[in-house]
């Protein structure tokens, strides 16, 4: 796998995956030679040599992604997006920067050592905000005198125009409200409040069209691509590291990035623009076609003849004709230039496929496929946007379907708000208001595809992750290593998924706990218990006197809890946190990072990751503390109910039910909003 990543890589991401390699190689070695030792053994050798966190290559991409300043973009892929002036006339244009089949996965891989040490879960530390109804919530509720107040409904949208960026995905909606949802690490998806015409998502940042003309731009504006020049315009497209927009008059004003030219518009009058990695084009008045910026791959060289609608991506450009053929030139690896045999009424050009609308409303997709995003649903559809490595299509009755990759949630539609989140190894997990659980995250690391059903709790793991239902059954899926989603028959008030092991609290308050038997780490103690967290590789939990008792590996003594009256505990990495009475979160083992130290100030919630921590304060204030590689501890602003710290990155639900992520580029944004269809 590593070498293909490698070969497929581009050269701005070179640095990083060279970097990813070495640590890869050193995490399979370690596996290996773990593997050849029995399990009692490698237990025995844990309790005295904790892993290393292994961030380097993670911290490298991140900076990586925020400059994004690397130069050679022009095979690095695009993502723009460009649409007509009024949603109902118009056809989302989103061109995203071609993304190899693993980047995403390949920076998560350098980032992780495969060790249980690596859960360092939330995990439980989540779910004693989450279970409002059940027996040990309300010991805790009791204790600390706090309230949780009600989610709100969500507001449901009927959607009118859509557009898929290279990793997050925008709509518009009726009423002139622009939603987005999907990657976040530079604020891409959380779109500003206002009244718009247009939306064109594109890789790390996105512009909408205001009712006046203006445009307003919001995520990454490092090269200038998100600081819209003054003006009035009419239609605007967004790539990934400058943008475009045509004037009320026709001409063509672009800013942002121009190492190649691709913001240098000629002039002329158009009547639509698109922009794509490092190349932008244009449709003159008389169906004429041009481009500029980056020639490498003969993307600039529009073929004779009149069009009607030109679609920009990472070094290639399709364009509709008058009697719907479509034309694509430039570079050509997957076969995307070779659009199936049909007439077409709308064609739109992702990282590296190509989607279009037949005469009939059907959907056609061709070019790469590694993550589905060229399966394309049937039925009967208004609109299609390809991003980078996803699709997303308007179906005539209002219904907004996507398809193909979703590590950020780009392809998982907003469907309420989020009650509870969960971050595990190398992956998030969320609930929403309906029940449902939607994961996110690279597969490749372990995240878990959640089974259909109806849920009051998520809990997600190293590498399994484990649910509750409303009948008190609990479900686990996932890695299985060492039985850890084995769960014992009977019923349950909560669960907290592990390292290698799972723990749940039963109806009768005993803590039973199943998986891996390492130093007593499911060796739950006798007594009736209010809440259970399952850390790295030890357990802590509240009995019903308010003590917190732990169990497992104590090698820095994250077993030896103090002698507090608490309200909620969390098992971490090698370390473990809870609130007492007071509200003072109060940690203990290790603190290498400065993860244990003490922290001033009250807290309703804290929650120990692998070797961070974060907290919400008794103003619903966010407070980190520890490790700060890939920006762990950069917690956003704003009132929160639940935070959730997992090994590499955190989430956090704000009390709207929005769901936010920050640190290991899984950063993503779930918006609390509904996509209704039109009644």
């Amino acid at each position: 796998m590593l070498p293909w990543l490698l070969a497929w890589s581009y050269d701005w991401l070179r640095p990083a995956f060279a970097l990813a390699a070495v640590l890869v190689c050193v995490v399979a070695i370690t596996s290996c030679t773990a593997d050849d030792a029995t399990r009692d053994e490698v237990d025995q050798a844990e309790q005295g040599q904790p892993d290393d966190p292994g961030v380097s290559a993670q911290t490298a991409l991140e900076q990586d992604r925020e400059n994004q300043a690397k130069r050679s973009r022009q095979q690095s892929g695009s993502a723009s997006a460009s649409e007509e002036a009024r949603p109902e006339d118009s056809v989302a244009r989103a061109e995203q920067r071609q993304e190899e089949p693993s980047n995403a996965i390949a920076s998560e891989s350098s980032s992780q050592v495969d060790e249980e040490q690596s859960s360092g879960q939330q995990t439980s530390a989540a779910s004693s905000g989450s279970q409002q109804e059940s027996q040990q919530s309300q010991g805790i509720e009791e204790a600390t005198g706090v309230e949780s107040t009600p989610l709100t409904p969500a507001e449901t949208i009927r959607v009118v125009q859509l557009s898929a960026g290279g990793n997050h995905t925008c709509v518009l909606g009726e009423g002139d409200r622009v939603v987005c949802w999907g990657a976040n690490w530079s604020g891409q998806a959380e779109a500003p409040a206002g009244r718009f015409v247009q939306v064109s998502a594109g890789w790390s940042h996105s512009c909408a069209l205001d009712m006046e003309g203006e445009v307003v731009c919001w995520g990454g504006d490092w090269f200038g691509q998100a600081t819209a020049p003054p003006g009035s315009y009419r239609q605007i497209s967004v790539g990934d590291d400058h943008s475009c927009a045509l004037t009320e008059r026709g001409e063509v004003v672009c800013w942002g990035s121009n190492e190649f030219g691709e913001s240098d518009a000629p002039t002329g009058i158009y009547t639509q623009v698109d922009v794509g990695g490092t190349t932008s084009c244009a449709l003159g008045q008389q169906g004429i076609v041009t481009c500029w910026g980056n020639n490498e791959s003969g993307e600039t060289e529009a073929p004779s003849g009149q069009f009607a609608h030109v679609s920009v991506a990472a070094a290639r450009v399709c364009a509709l004709r008058e009697n719907g053929s479509v034309t694509c030139w430039g570079d050509e690896r997957f076969g995307e230039l070779e659009a199936p045999p049909d007439r077409y009424r709308q064609i739109n050009t992702g990282g590296g496929h190509t989607c279009g609308l037949n005469e009939g409303s059907t959907l056609v997709c061709w070019g790469g496929n590694w993550s589905g995003q060229t399966e394309a649903p049937s039925g009967s559809y208004a609109l299609v946007s390809a991003g980078g490595s996803h699709s997303c299509a308007l179906a005539e009755d209002g219904t907004v379907v996507c398809w193909g990759a979703d590590e950020f949630t780009q392809s998982a539609l907003p469907t309420g708000n989020s009650v509870q989140v969960s971050s595990g190894g190398g992956y998030s997990c969320a609930m929403v208001e309906e029940g449902t659980v939607v994961c996110w995250g690279p597969t490749e690391k372990g995240r878990p595809t959640p089974p259909a059903g109806d849920y009051v709790q998520v809990s997600a793991g190293r590498n399994h992750t484990c649910a509750l239902d409303g009948e008190g059954s609990v479900v686990c899926w996932g890695g299985n290593r060492d039985g850890e989603s084995d769960v014992p028959t009977g019923r349950y008030l909560e669960v907290s998924a592990g390292g290698r092991h799972s723990c749940a609290l039963t109806e009768s308050s005993s803590v039973v706990c199943w998986g891996s038997s390492g130093a007593g780490r499911s060796a739950a103690p006798d007594g009736r218990f209010l809440q259970v967290s399952a850390g790295g590789r030890h357990s802590c939990a509240i009995d019903e006197d308010l003590d917190a008792i732990c169990w497992g590996v104590n090698s820095s003594g994250q077993s030896d809890a103090p002698d507090e009256r608490w309200t909620q505990v969390s098992a971490g990495g090698d370390h473990s946190c809870g609130v007492n009475q007071q509200g003072s979160a109060i940690c203990w083992g290790n603190n290498t990072d400065g993860q244990s130290a003490p922290q001033e100030g009250l807290f309703r919630q804290v929650s120990a990751g692998r070797d961070h921590n974060c907290g919400v304060r008794s103003d619903g204030s966010l407070h980190c503390w520890g490790d700060d590689s890939a920006g762990k501890l950069s917690a956003p602003t704003g009132t929160f109910r639940q935070v959730a710290a997992g090994d590499g990155h955190t989430c956090a639900v704000k009390e709207t039910g929005e769901t936010v992520c920050w640190g290991s580029y899984v950063d993503v944004f779930r918006p609390s909003i509904r996509l209704g269809a039109e009644e």
